[in-house]
């Protein structure tokens, strides 16, 4: 069986594809899994046919139904918690201040988040939305935009070294605007509803290994960082890097072991409208419903939960 898995990014925030790499969990489920460092095309790699699953935040999945494009949620991989984050030059004190902020591209989920603090907190940001998270990170260090909305994975170390600081954080519950959701959907896993099930014991067995090293991390994530540092391209980490990235991500990682539930749908279609996320029809229009957005049938068939 062969998969093809478009990743935002060949790092620790993909520990989880480096793990089945590593521990062996692809092969002994006779599954034949190349991944891609596709960045912020992500999205067009699935609609494209280049591959089959991707990886990525709201709203990008969705918005494709609009044109026809039956794109289809199969697993929550983390909750946004560590993604909530506005990190600024340290001379900064408050968000007010940030007049340009750095983030991730057009329809990803930290592009999102940043329109929605944009909006929440009342400003006129300059906004330089980049093809990789890492890029986001870059042009904070080297003083070229004042703030970058990114995951606390890749702040966690720069931030412990003093040469950026936090003025919002979800994780600490730190400076985040008044009525900010607490339930809300943050990075999945998604591909086209035709070729998923064609594909349907691939895809199985995929969110089998996914779950599997996921337990490896909840057991140790020093051997979890190990494991991911031995796999080629992902070395390019160090490994205690690795170890600070996959802890900070741990809070949030595979929440409900990755199954998103119908009540939860209604909370985050309406804060991607409250963010600026156009609804062709409207939000409560029946082709964003869950039922037309998501199936979690192939992650109930690998972990064995019922409906």
């Amino acid at each position: 069986m062969k998969l093809t898995v478009a990743l935002p990014a060949i790092d620790a925030t993909a520990a989880e594809p480096a793990i089945g790499i590593a521990k062996g969990y692809y092969k002994n489920l006779g599954l034949d899994v190349q991944f891609t460092n596709s960045g912020s095309n992500i999205l067009a790699a699935v609609l494209s046919g280049q591959a089959d699953i991707s990886v990525s935040g709201l709203p990008g999945p969705l918005l494709p139904a609009a044109q026809g494009k039956n794109l289809k949620i199969i697993a929550e991989k983390n909750t946004p918690t560590s993604s909530v984050n506005i990190a600024a030059k340290p001379s900064l004190t408050s968000v007010d201040q940030c007049k340009s902020v750095a983030t991730t591209g057009v329809g990803t989920g930290l592009y999102n988040l940043t329109m929605y603090f944009q909006k929440a907190f009342n400003l006129n940001w300059t906004i330089k939305a980049l093809s990789a998270p890492t890029d986001a990170v870059n042009l904070l260090l080297t003083g070229q935009v004042d703030c970058a909305v990114a995951d606390l994975a890749l702040l966690n170390t720069v931030v412990e070294a003093g040469k950026v600081k936090l003025l919002v954080s979800a994780a600490s519950q730190t400076g985040l605007p008044p009525g900010f959701p607490s339930n809300l959907v943050g990075g999945v896993l998604y591909g086209l509803d035709d070729n998923l099930k064609a594909k349907k014991q691939a895809v199985v067995a995929f969110l089998t290994a996914w779950d599997q090293a996921v337990t490896l991390m909840n057991n140790s994530l020093g051997d979890a960082a190990q494991a991911i540092h031995s796999v080629p391209n992902w070395d390019a980490q160090p490994a205690d890097s690795i170890l600070a990235a996959i802890k900070a991500q741990q809070p949030g990682r595979w929440p409900g072991r990755g199954i998103i539930e119908s009540s939860a749908w209604p909370a985050e279609l309406a804060f991607l409208e409250a963010a600026g996320t156009s609804f062709p029809g409207g939000v409560n229009a029946d082709i964003w419903s869950y039922d037309n957005r998501v199936d979690m049938s192939y992650l109930r068939a690998a972990i064995n939960i019922q409906k």
